[in-house]
């Protein structure tokens, strides 16, 4: 008869596997857009796996120096452990789900709302260039805006002369430096201001209403005309004007 002895412990690392599932499992995937979710994967132990290693155990155990109870025990205990691990991780997988489905759906009512929003572009629409602002960080004696065309040449620059502390409205006419109207698209502004000749900080901003959301596997985006704006520059919402409450 052949006996075999001192086969390899299939649950030598077992502890160290079912550690791993445990760090998984403190990891919630995020709310908005495309989230990455904890899933069962090939890589990771289940509970078919377990069972089989188990049986495998069993047997090639040897005959005349078989499984102490206690560690069968230990390994019985492992499985439900590693059971309640997956359970768990399907739970904050379902759970985050529905707070994306909740988040989608809040941002769903910015449409036909004015937002304001961390950016550079100005768009002209029919001769009519769209909202644009800059803050400033202090009072400047002298600002000058420039904008620039799809492909960064120059088109205008207005010189606004000196500005105070705080948020202005870019006020363009949709006319280039030569006094002919700027086909309509997207353009790009730039704001440079100083005091005692000093450069003063400036941050430009975008302003207009949200026609449309847009959800893929990068994130949320709100539309504004032809320009697709980040959920997270989003910096303000207000009613249109004209529009009450």
């Amino acid at each position: 008869m052949e006996i075999r002895t001192g086969a390899q412990n299939p649950f030598d690392s077992l502890g160290a596997l079912t550690q791993s599932q445990g760090a998984q499992s403190s990891s919630a995937p995020s709310a908005a857009g495309g989230q990455a979710g904890l899933t069962n994967t090939a890589q990771t132990l289940g509970q078919q796996d377990f069972l089989r290693l188990l049986v495998t155990q069993l047997q090639a155990q040897d005959p005349l120096n078989p499984q102490e109870p206690t560690e069968f025990t230990a390994q019985l205990a492992q499985f439900s452990s590693l059971e309640q691990l997956i359970n768990v991780n399907t739970s904050i997988q379902q759970l985050a789900q529905f707070q994306a489905a909740v988040a989608n759906t809040a941002v769903a009512s910015f449409i036909g709302n004015e937002i304001t929003a961390h950016g550079n572009k100005i768009t002209l629409n029919a001769g009519q260039a769209g909202g644009a602002d800059f803050r400033l960080a202090a009072n400047a004696d002298d600002v000058k805006v420039t904008i620039r065309n799809s492909a960064g040449a120059v088109v205008r620059v207005l010189s606004l002369g000196p500005a105070s502390e705080g948020v202005h409205a870019v006020e363009w006419d949709g006319l280039n430096s030569g006094g002919v109207a700027a086909p309509d698209g997207t353009y790009t502004f730039e704001v440079e201001a100083t005091s005692g000749g000093e450069r003063v900080d400036a941050e430009t901003l975008m302003r207009g209403l949200v026609t449309g959301i847009d959800f893929d596997a990068t994130g949320t985006f709100l539309i504004m005309g032809s320009t697709r704006i980040p959920l997270g520059d989003l910096i303000g919402v207000r009613q249109p004007a004209g529009v009450s409450a």
